[in-house]
C-alpha cells in the first residue's frame, strides 16, 4: 500500500509541473507550482523523511509560493494602466516601433 501511495504522489507531482509548464495564466501556473510543492512534501513523508517533508511544506508550498502569486497580482495590477498606441513601419523586413516614447524609434527611420 505505501509503494502504490508513493507512486500516485509522485505521478501528481509529476502532473502537477507540467501543468505549471502548460499554463498560460501565471497565476494557475503558480498555483500549479504550490501543489505539486506540496504533493512533493507528502512523498517525503512517505518517505520517512518529516524533516524534509515539513521543510518542503513550509519553505516550498508556503512562501514561495505565496511570494509567486503576490507578484504576479501586483505585476497585471501594474500593468493593466494606460498604455500608449504605437505605430510600427517595416526596416529592413523587420518592423519598427515608431512615435513610441522617448527610447521608440522616430519617423525618419520609416521614411526609407
Amino acid at each position: 500500500m505505501g509503494m502504490l501511495a508513493l507512486v500516485a504522489v509522485l505521478a501528481g507531482t509529476l502532473a502537477s509541473a507540467v501543468a505549471a509548464v502548460l499554463q498560460e495564466n501565471l497565476l494557475h501556473a503558480a498555483i500549479a507550482l504550490g501543489l505539486g510543492s506540496v504533493l512533493l512534501a507528502v512523498a517525503f513523508f512517505l518517505l520517512d523523511a518529516p524533516y524534509a517533508g515539513g521543510f518542503e511544506l513550509s519553505v516550498g508550498a508556503g512562501l514561495i509560493s505565496v511570494l509567486f502569486v503576490i507578484a504576479i497580482t501586483l505585476t497585471e495590477r501594474a500593468g493593466s494602466g494606460h498604455r500608449e498606441q504605437c505605430e510600427g513601419c517595416q526596416v529592413d523586413g523587420r518592423t519598427r516601433v515608431a512615435k513610441c516614447g522617448s527610447d521608440g524609434w522616430d519617423a525618419t527611420h520609416c521614411s526609407s
